[in-house]
């Protein structure tokens, strides 16, 4: 069995690539390649695909997953960390830690990776308890056969600020439901009246929220998704008017 690529399709060493099948649980290596005619080919007796197997040609040091992406937004008093990548190959999981140094890490959370995925995959995590000041975060990839490799750190700055907030998360949302946010909030205060408008300035969504205390989260399950697009969300309350974008996608 033999396959065809073109000199666009190379990234390194084209003489180090090797044909390569997965299983349903990991890559097996089948030789190799003729650089000369853009050709990878097995020597293996393989002669159909079975179901469920997958080929792809590349270097045995690929890396496992390609990053594309991993950053830290600082939410008033914490904070989202968000990383995508383009592709995974046999990615078990993903271990984010938090240090308050730079180099002493705590673990925080594990996410389940995408196993094998060659589109863009993103992830999410919101951090309730960051450090005061400055936080720093890095991100451990684990394959499932143990092997690992580590990225970052990156850091974010939590800023001891007073005034009133809001803060809406995830954003961009999915359109389905919303995390919001209102910090330093004077609990004496009238209810907050929470709107969110379209682009075109239809009001799409209003409730009430009790200033009980100085901080509030709360989450919105719409009755109807949003469709994809930018969105005004605006609370109110007697003296104080905060605003926010909301992207949709």
């Amino acid at each position: 069995m033999s396959y065809v690529y073109t000199d666009a399709d190379i990234s390194g060493t084209e003489v180090n690539m090797e044909t390569a099948k997965w299983d349903g649980s990991d890559w097996w290596i089948y030789q190799s390649v003729n650089a000369g005619t853009n050709t990878l080919f097995s020597t293996m007796g393989i002669t159909t695909i079975p179901a469920g197997h997958n080929f792809t040609g590349g270097s045995p040091g690929a890396l496992p997953i390609e990053l594309t992406s991993f950053e830290a937004t600082a939410l008033i008093d914490k904070v989202q960390v968000i990383w995508s990548t383009a592709s995974e190959i046999n990615n078990e999981y993903f271990q984010l830690e938090r240090s308050k140094n730079g180099t002493g890490f705590d673990i925080i959370n594990r996410v389940a990776g995408a196993g094998n995925s060659f589109t863009e995959t993103e992830y999410s995590y919101i951090d309730l308890n960051p450090h005061k000041g400055t936080s720093y975060y890095r991100l451990l990839q684990v394959d499932f056969n143990g092997d690992s490799k580590m990225y970052g750190p990156i850091s974010v700055e939590i800023e001891n600020n007073t005034d009133p907030g809001l803060y809406l998360f995830p954003n961009p949302s999915n359109g389905a439901t919303l995390n919001l946010q209102l910090s330093n909030i004077d609990a004496s205060e009238e209810p907050i009246e929470v709107r969110i408008f379209d682009q075109l300035g239809k009001k799409v969504y209003t409730y009430k929220i009790d200033t009980e205390f100085e901080t509030i989260i709360s989450m919105i399950c719409f009755e109807e998704t949003l469709s994809a697009g930018i969105y005004s969300v605006i609370a109110t309350s007697p003296g104080m008017t905060l605003t926010q974008k909301l992207i949709v996608q």
